[in-house]
């Protein structure tokens, strides 16, 4: 297809083939240009498209432009050195080295760090695998360019046809994540559902129930501040701790479930939304406080776990077209999120992610705010507005926010502040955050009659021995004084009864249980779900779309008790089935589920080899 001829020291090329010749660098450019500036960002948004509050189509421009403009430039610094075809030669090298040396990055070399959500890390115990993945990064690309520089030829036929299958490839891992997004509608659309934080300021004058969902405030933050300030209790008048309260779950998506629907998600359908209209096409608690003459406010920003037929009542659901503040922001946040699984791990200290960068990105032009669960905005909002009162109704406001969530942006009077891990400063800051709600009622004279829960999704993120129980406090209507510890073996599923007879229903006990119906030393079986092998990076396969894998536990009588936790041999998969934990663990084999120096039943397990979800993809972040 071409001749080679020297003349004075230097190569020129004869071109006979046209186009064709640089048909390498072509595939080579737009493999790069594909993988880190459209591949990536798509499929990190699709595989965690949960905990965004925007669809696909809002910012899917972003990286078509960034592709085709970068595939551009690099094809255009190629076809410059075109009269000397051994540097078009070596840049394709460079072009395809770069593509793979970052391919095997993302998909091989990631340390397992785990989900970016703001909580610290320990970067330093991390050092010899950045050097060792590092050198690893560097050796792979020096080795690809030095081919192309020694066998021009034979290099050029590899990155053409290696380029075309790697982009084939991952264009179909996209289109197995695309499918179940598609179901799911508000990950794709560029019109998307939200709650707009309209009437979170706004209640009845009588019965009002508000709800505090405080991500990740754990029971032992309420227990270090009693026995480190017992007078602590004189700023919840009124209030009732259950210390026995246990949790399903250890992330958002699965433990604040049974909060805003009542019932435990065990993957028992095909999607979350197709088992939220199961389930929603019975009675639900929200009817009891529909049938009571509640209006209801749900301000979470996990739209997509609330039934549908639930959230349209919701005073603040709309369905608006989502548009960014800032397009250089969110361009910026998306590759610094790219950055964070595909760059070289010895940069990621630098350029690591809170996890709360995408939140008040938004604007809609339908509605003056988008709700999010950031704590600041929401003591922003309260000290400009305060809490007002609206005469003859009553309101249920569910509110969920960061609370004691890392990054930890509260100070101990629940004030906005940098980040700063202290437990007992946690517990005080998110608590004082929520009463300054509750002072703005007292003001307003519904403080007395209104009912008051303040608990939490899940826990501190558990590890082995360390439980992680959320926390569980009430204030029913008509108490004010006084404050009470019950002991009572209380859970998550107890949520949706007790908000039912909170609301002066005769059949709340058709949805369960109500905490003051259970009583202290009784036995209840309760269940808390895990999800973490750690050969598998808590084990999200790709083809699993992010639904997690559930490993079944059973929680005592006493919640805080490390040693009587059991496993129950159950683990739910992604596809509803449920199979038998042991055969398929390699910790627990032979039914040895227990770290035999403490006695505490293991929560992080090895996967063995033929587990039904073992996948060789890599898909968190």
């Amino acid at each position: 297809m071409e001749e080679i001829k020297q003349e004075t020291g230097k190569q020129e090329v004869k071109k006979t083939g046209g186009w064709k010749v640089h048909l390498p660098l072509i595939c080579s450019a737009l493999f790069l240009s594909f993988t880190v500036c459209f591949y990536a960002p798509v499929e990190m948004f699709l595989i965690n498209r949960r905990d965004f509050g925007f669809g696909l189509l809002s910012f899917l421009w972003m990286p078509v432009l960034f592709a085709i403009a970068v595939c551009v430039i690099c094809v255009g610094i190629g076809l410059l050195l075109r009269k000397n075809h051994k540097l078009e030669v070596i840049f394709t090298g460079l072009l395809f080295a770069a593509g793979i040396s970052i391919y095997v990055q993302a998909n091989f070399l990631n340390m397992g760090v785990g989900t970016i959500n703001g909580k610290e890390i320990d970067w330093a115990g991390y050092r010899p695998k950045m050097l060792v993945h590092l050198l690893i990064f560097l050796v792979i690309f020096a080795v690809i360019t030095a081919f192309f520089v020694i066998k021009g030829g034979i290099a050029e036929k590899i990155a053409l046809y290696g380029s075309v299958l790697l982009i084939l490839m991952q264009s179909v891992a996209l289109v197995s994540l695309l499918i179940p997004a598609i179901n799911e509608g508000n990950s794709i659309s560029g019109k998307t559902a939200v709650f707009t934080g309209d009437g979170l300021y706004e209640i009845g004058d009588h019965e009002n129930i508000i709800v505090f969902i405080l991500d990740s405030y754990d029971s032992d933050y309420f227990k270090k501040i009693l026995a480190e300030e017992p007078e602590f209790t004189e700023e919840l008048p009124g209030f009732t701790f259950f210390s026995n309260h246990s949790g399903t779950n250890y992330e958002t998506q699965y433990g604040i479930v049974p909060l805003v629907t009542g019932h435990i998600y065990r993957n028992e359908e095909s999607s979350t939304a197709a088992w939220l209209d199961t389930i929603s096409a019975d009675r639900m608690f929200y009817d009891e406080l529909l049938d009571a003459g509640y209006d209801l406010g749900i301000y979470c920003s996990h739209i997509e776990l609330i039934p549908e037929r639930i959230k349209a009542k919701s005073i603040d659901f709309k369905t608006v077209d989502l548009k960014f503040k800032s397009n250089f922001t969110m361009f910026k946040h998306l590759y610094r999120m790219v950055a964070c699984k595909y760059m070289p791990d010895i940069v990621k200290p630098y350029i690591w992610l809170h996890g709360l960068e995408f939140e008040n990105l938004t604007y809609a032009e339908e509605t003056d705010s988008i709700f999010t669960c950031d704590n600041a905005e929401f003591l922003s909002n309260l000290e400009a507005q305060g809490v007002s009162v609206t005469p003859g109704t009553k309101a249920y406001r569910l509110i969920h926010l960061n609370g004691a969530h890392a990054p930890f942006d509260l100070d101990a009077d629940g004030n906005p502040t940098e980040g700063t891990y202290d437990e007992s400063n946690i517990g005080r800051g998110a608590l004082r955050m929520a009463e300054k709600y509750l002072d703005e009622m007292k003001k307003q004279g519904v403080y007395d009659n209104s009912t008051i829960i303040i608990t939490a999704d899940h826990g501190n993120e558990v590890y082995d021995g360390e439980l992680a129980n959320p926390v569980f406090l009430i204030k029913p209507a008509g108490v004010s004084e006084g404050f009470t510890v019950n002991d009572a073996p209380v859970w998550p599923l107890d949520f949706a009864p007790t908000v039912a007879q909170m609301a002066g229903s005769a059949n709340y006990s058709d949805y369960g249980t109500s905490v003051f119906d259970v009583k202290e030393g009784q036995e209840r079986e309760r269940f808390i779900y895990s999800y973490v092998y750690g050969n598998v990076h808590k084990n999200v396969c790709l083809h699993q779309h992010g639904i997690r894998n559930l490993i079944e536990y059973k929680v005592p009588s006493d919640a805080a008790d490390p040693m009587r936790y059991e496993l129950t041999g159950r683990e739910f998969l992604p596809t509803g089935e449920v199979i038998d934990h042991f055969p398929y663990c390699e910790t627990c084999k032979n039914h040895v589920e227990r770290d035999t120096s403490t006695g505490y039943v293991t929560w992080v397990h090895t996967a063995a080899e033929d587990h039904p979800l073992m996948c060789d993809c890599e898909s968190w972040w």
